[in-house]
């Protein structure tokens, strides 16, 4: 929160020295036109792009409440084990694994070395696993689907952590906000209250590339991306007994 507090007081202090520049040069008459045009196509690309990255955001929350879904299910699974031993070691195996998913960078999500040996553990605990009854290895054997279904999300998880704007489309919204507020800060307003109107909208294009880069790098998992599907699986396997 630190930072976005920080970019927002340096964006108020951009846009009121923008809105103080001495030298007015443009007419209202000849910044109309060009500012309407300027700030419609700013608008409609800024609009894109924060829809882009909000949905990209969306798909990870999906995807972590999902995963978090097919876990609990291969815990209730697990209670359900008549072989103690492998209940134990399901529930110790999920039980590291949710806590290290709980501290993880979604931005290092794909270097996360220690959440993926603890879930590779796990599968390989469950894969692997025979037992002497038959209504335990039926158990395992739908926990294994599920660890499938585990498998194929944190997948897509990489894939979705690593979505990022291109560089030629921040390159566009960078170029559009400085010709915007240019236009703005230059164009020659008589009425006193306009240097009122000339901050606000000046710090209005600021704050919209500020919210483009806080959707866009995604820094923190429990700011952007609730990690609480984890955190009550835990809780759940942490105040279940044997």
């Amino acid at each position: 929160m630190r930072n976005t507090y920080l970019l927002l007081a340096v964006s108020i202090v951009i846009a009121a020295a923008a809105t103080l520049y001495p030298y007015k040069q443009v007419s209202v008459a000849d910044g109309t036109i060009f500012l309407t045009v300027i700030g419609v196509t700013y608008g409609l690309i800024s609009a894109f792009s924060i829809n882009n990255a909000d949905k990209c955001l969306d798909q990870l929350r999906d995807s972590f409440a999902h995963e978090a879904s097919s876990l609990r299910a291969i815990f209730l699974m697990s209670r359900k084990l008549k072989d103690n031993s492998i209940k134990k070691k399901i529930k110790h195996l999920l039980e590291d694994y949710c806590k290290d998913t709980i501290n993880l960078d979604i931005k290092e999500y794909e270097n996360g070395v220690s959440a993926h040996e603890k879930f590779n553990d796990l599968a390989n605990a469950v894969f692997e696993t025979k037992s002497k009854m038959d209504s335990d290895n039926r158990l395992l054997t739908s926990m294994t689907q599920e660890l499938v279904k585990a498998s194929s999300l944190r997948d897509e998880q990489i894939v979705l952590a690593r979505d990022r704007l291109p560089a030629t489309q921040w390159a566009l919204e960078l170029f559009l906000s400085i010709v915007l507020i240019s236009g703005l800060s230059m164009t020659n307003f008589q009425d006193s209250m306009s240097h009122i109107f000339v901050f606000m909208l000046n710090l209005s294009v600021l704050v919209i590339l500020v919210v483009i880069y806080k959707l866009d790098s995604v820094t923190d998992f429990e700011e952007e991306v609730s990690n609480e599907p984890y955190r009550s699986l835990l809780r759940l396997i942490q105040h279940t007994g044997m």
